[in-house]
């Protein structure tokens, strides 16, 4: 279990790799406190572009939010980036169908622990 002191550095860390993004620093650590909380992460999804998910993306806004699930998983062993985060959707419980990576940044926070 992490101290007080271990968890304020985090939100600290994780704040100021978002405020390099915003210009906002009390935005940024809103959003480093919501994500180390474990409530919310707001980012966009990298390499949506490949590979026709496109057409998956689309075919998604069909469906009940509530019956769409998103998972994070990371990757260690992926040769381009040993912090990468995968994001995966499914709907309705379905197989999981990979839509893209988390940025590097956010991914490499939640990787170390930050979130």
């Amino acid at each position: 279990m992490k101290t007080i002191t271990e968890i304020r550095k985090a939100v600290a860390t994780l704040a100021n790799r978002i405020n390099r993004k915003l210009k906002d620093l009390s935005t940024a650590f809103k959003r480093a406190w919501l994500i180390v909380k474990g409530k919310s992460v707001l980012s966009k999804v990298t390499g949506v572009t490949y590979n026709g998910i496109q057409k998956a993306l689309s075919r998604l806004t069909k469906y009940n939010p509530q019956a769409v699930s998103v998972e994070l998983v990371r990757e260690p062993k992926n040769q381009h980036d040993i912090y990468s985060v995968g994001v995966n959707v499914s709907v309705n419980r379905s197989t999981a169908y990979q839509i893209g990576y988390l940025p590097r940044d956010l991914a490499q926070c939640i990787s170390q622990g930050y979130g």
